[in-house]
């Protein structure tokens, strides 16, 4: 086609096809470079998918090699600036200027592209910030405060999205970032999505004359810990923040704010869709008999569709008790007997089972002897729940459990992994999925999904 003729078709045409290419699957890129370098009525809309998102991840094999090319790009053609709505940041924050070796150095450099990437933008809908280790490292994930991020993207990143996007921004994720500035978010008037992925917080560094956070959330992934800054701040407050909620995500990772979490959602009670639950339990914090539901009895959801329900047992440093082995199915029945969700047709439990192996042997039967009763005590209740009103539309079951077996001892697992601990874990799958189908036999017309899957961790 010549760039510079006339289209036969119409342009409502022309945009609806470029709109066909960037929906499809596949490596739809290339064909949207193709489109746009074909005519000059492919243009607009061809960059509008094309720039819409950008993308800054750490290159294995030059780190700031993509980077250095997009700030490139846009700085010599500016007019692509307005297509920018989002940006997804994946790289190392910490500030490295005081490191002298090469690594730090270029990565050094890098924050000062990134900051210049800031400064070009304005506007935007959607940004997501994610803290990363360097290429090297074999970590896969690494935590920082705001007050240790570099302070050129630091100031950059703020006047981003609390100045130049206050008006325009939809959606704010952050992972790996502790103590972010609450006064980043109050100025925004059109989030409506916030996610704060643990261990991440925000800290209430907003002054008196600070104004109130006016944003109507409709969705938020965070921890109690976030919601117990929600319960005691002025600037923010439960009714403001919960009052329009129809999706909610809580992680309870910090016993002092299972409280604050459980007043979170219900406060959001009368509007959620949607709720996901998840507990994190270790052998010093968190436990299920302090994990805060007991607070508010007999909630009833009268909107949630559709409920999730994890489950997750850390214990690094030391091996799982029993109390730990079994926190799964004892809390998932826990909330199912406090709560009452009329309207929920899908229920996902999903649970995280660690269990140690010893130099000699593996976990002891009697510990998934207890295991397998919780769990059928959760079936049990189920069955309950449904036939007395707590569940009366539930249609399909999920049910997943993730069994990890770690070995802290030099040699391989088989060695230490005994017959009859072998066949100790073959009976407890099987009985697992006996058990959540007698559920399915109990309750006609449901549908139930049953996983289970184990992994050895060396």
């Amino acid at each position: 086609m010549d760039p510079i003729a006339e289209p036969s078709l119409p342009q409502e045409t022309i945009d609806d096809i470029v709109d066909a290419v960037a929906a499809s699957p596949g490596r739809k890129r290339g064909t949207l470079m193709t489109l746009l370098l074909a005519g000059r009525c492919f243009h607009h809309r061809s960059r509008t998918h094309l720039y819409h998102t950008v993308l800054v991840t750490v290159d294995e094999f030059d780190i700031n090699s993509r980077l250095e090319r997009l700030v490139k790009l846009l700085q010599r053609y500016r007019h692509l600036l307005p297509y920018v709505k989002g940006i997804v940041i994946a790289y190392p924050l910490d500030d490295m200027s005081y490191l002298k070796d090469t690594a730090s150095r270029e990565i050094a450099r890098g924050h000062n592209l990134l900051a210049k990437l800031f400064g070009l933008l304005e506007g935007l809908e959607s940004v997501e910030v994610s803290n990363t280790w360097r290429p090297e490292d074999e970590r896969t994930s690494h935590i920082v405060g705001w007050g240790d991020m570099d302070g050129g993207v630091a100031n950059e990143l703020r006047g981003l999205i609390a100045e130049r996007s206050k008006h325009t921004l939809v959606s704010f994720t952050m992972q790996n970032i502790r103590r972010l500035p609450l006064s980043m978010l109050l100025p925004l008037l059109a989030l409506t999505t916030l996610t704060i992925l643990p261990p991440g917080n925000v800290e209430d560094d907003s002054k008196s004359e600070s104004p109130v956070f006016q944003a109507r959330l409709q969705g938020v992934s965070a921890s109690c810990v976030f919601w117990r800054l929600a319960n005691h701040s002025t600037r923010l407050g439960l009714a403001t923040l919960c009052g329009h909620l129809t999706h909610l995500c809580l992680v309870f990772n910090d016993a002092k704010s299972s409280n604050d979490g459980w007043s979170a959602i219900f406060a959001a009670a009368d509007s959620l869709v949607s709720l996901t639950i998840e507990y994190v339990f270790d052998h010093e914090q968190l436990s299920v008999n302090a994990c805060g539901v007991d607070v508010f009895p007999n909630m009833t959801f009268t909107h949630v569709s559709q409920l999730q329900i994890v489950v997750y047992t850390m214990s690094p440093d030391s091996i799982p008790t029993v109390h730990m082995v079994c926190a799964g199915p004892i809390l998932m029945r826990k909330i199912l007997h406090h709560c009452r969700f009329p309207r929920v047709k899908l229920l996902r439990l999903w649970a995280e089972i660690q269990l140690a192996l010893s130099d000699v042997t593996a976990f002891i039967s009697s510990e998934m002897g207890e295991l397998n009763c919780g769990w059928c005590e959760l079936a049990h209740g189920l069955v309950i729940s449904s036939r007395d009103g707590q569940l009366p539309c539930l249609s399909s079951l999920s049910v997943e459990a993730h069994v990890e077996v770690f070995e802290d001892n030099v040699g391989f697992v088989e060695t230490a992994l005994g017959e009859a601990d072998t066949q100790v874990m073959e009976k407890m799958e099987e009985d697992l999925r006996e058990t959540f189908q007698e559920v399915q036999w109990a309750l006609e017309g449901l549908t139930v999904e049953m996983k289970v899957i184990s992994k050895t961790l060396l």
